[in-house]
Parts: C-alpha cells; sequence; structure tokens
C-alpha cells in the first residue's frame, strides 16, 4: 500500500505543480507559442526530481491546462497528441542524454546545473521540433479537419517555440534549484534523485 501511495502522492504533487505554473503562465496560442514557456520547465524538473513514474500525472495535468487554461475541444485529436508531445520531450531528452553517458544530472544531491542548462536546450528542441511535425505533417494528414488547416511560416514557429522553451527552462529551472527543490525533497520523504 506504501509503494501505491508513493505513487499516487508524487503524480498528485505534481499535477498541481505544473497546473500552477501553466496557471502562472496563462493562455497562449497554438502555432505562435509565447515568449516565457514555464510549463515545460516544470515537467523537465519533475521527471528529474521524481523520475518517469510521475508521467501519467504531467499528462493529466497538461491534459486540465489545456481543458480549463487554454479551453481546448476535448474532442480534437490533435489537442490530445499536443499533450502528449508536451509530456514526453523532455523524458525524451533525459533519456538522451543517460543513453549517451552525458549527464546523471546529480553528483551527491546536488543537480548539477550546467547539465541541466544542457538538458533546457535539448528538451526545447525536442519539444519544438515533434510539435512543428505534428502541427505540419500530422495535423495535414490524419486530422485535415481539426482545426482547419493552416499554413505556418517554419522559422517563425520554430523561432518562437524554442526561445520560449528555452527561456522558460531555464527560469523555472534556475529558481528550483536554489530555492524550491530542496524542499519539494523534504516534504516528500527525502526522494533519492540516484532512482530517477
Amino acid at each position: 500500500m506504501n509503494i501505491i501511495g508513493n505513487f499516487l502522492t508524487r503524480n498528485f504533487v505534481v499535477l498541481l505543480l505544473v497546473f500552477f505554473v501553466t496557471l502562472v503562465n496563462g493562455d497562449v496560442e497554438a502555432l505562435i507559442g509565447t515568449q516565457i514557456w514555464l510549463q515545460i520547465g516544470m515537467i523537465t524538473l519533475c521527471y528529474l526530481l521524481f523520475g518517469y513514474r510521475v508521467f501519467f500525472g504531467i499528462l493529466v495535468a497538461v491534459e486540465l491546462s489545456g481543458l480549463y487554461i487554454w479551453h481546448w475541444d476535448i474532442y480534437s485529436p490533435l489537442n490530445h497528441l499536443i499533450a502528449i508531445v508536451s509530456t514526453i520531450s523532455p523524458l525524451l531528452a533525459i533519456s538522451s542524454m543517460k543513453a549517451f553517458k552525458l549527464s546523471n544530472f546529480f553528483e551527491g544531491e546536488a543537480l548539477v546545473f550546467q547539465h541541466v542548462v544542457f538538458l533546457v536546450l535539448l528538451t526545447a528542441l525536442y519539444n519544438t521540433l515533434i510539435k512543428f511535425f505534428v502541427y505540419t505533417t500530422i495535423q495535414d494528414n490524419f486530422f485535415p479537419l481539426d482545426p482547419a488547416p493552416v499554413d505556418i511560416a517554419a522559422t517563425k514557429f520554430i523561432q518562437s517555440y524554442l526561445y520560449g522553451d528555452i527561456l522558460g527552462g531555464l527560469v523555472v529551472l534556475f529558481i528550483a534549484t536554489l530555492m524550491v527543490e530542496p524542499f519539494i525533497r523534504y516534504i516528500l520523504n527525502n526522494v533519492s534523485p540516484k532512482n530517477v
């Protein structure tokens, strides 16, 4: 029962954190992005602290954000696909860095900020490119009526999303590594970063 309780507690805490940061960030235009996308930074931080086990909490938080903050159409498969992309892009970046033995992100109990900066850049790149692929290829070929196809300027889209993801990720992770991360670890039974 303790394992299930920890799983549910961590997922619920992550859901609240991601939803709160998205609420602070506010509404966003789908094809324009935002100047600072705090959500991607919080998702990355949650994966660093709690590992892949919080995937469902993050996915539910992104879906709830879409429903209540961005006013998504819940019947749109494209919106759900974008939520999945937002949920997996930080996980892909972390997995890529671990697979190529670039970092385990921790030295003892402390986050290595230089490695986290590279993680933010890689996450922003994955998130931007996968969303660009979804909006241009998947939407036009698989969901042609969801919503009406839009002509996307590739350079403007990539620049806007990449810029917002990098700034949002750096802001959240910088604040978290200095203040929030030690507090969250203390509250949630001293989560061991080595198990991430």
